[in-house]
């Protein structure tokens, strides 16, 4: 039902996708990213504000990205 989401992902309806299957080869160049990211002083995560797609340097390395997903709405 919620595969591949953390309890805090769910919470704050947040989704990583990337294209094909999320390898251990890509969750390692994220976290590669990451590190990067906090090593330069937020520079990574700043670089949303350049990028067209608004995604950060960990989203770049890996080729995925995380996305926002609407709540949705019960019929009920």
């Amino acid at each position: 039902m919620y595969k591949g989401q953390t309890i805090g992902m769910l919470a704050w309806r947040l989704r990583l996708e990337t294209h094909g299957v999320f390898t251990l080869r890509k969750a390692l160049l994220r976290f590669c990213g990451e590190l990067l990211s906090i090593v330069t002083v937020g520079l990574g995560y700043f670089w949303i504000w350049i990028d067209r797609d608004r995604r950060s340097w960990s989203d770049l390395l890996s080729g995925s990205r995380v996305v926002r997903y609407s709540k949705r709405v019960s019929a009920n």
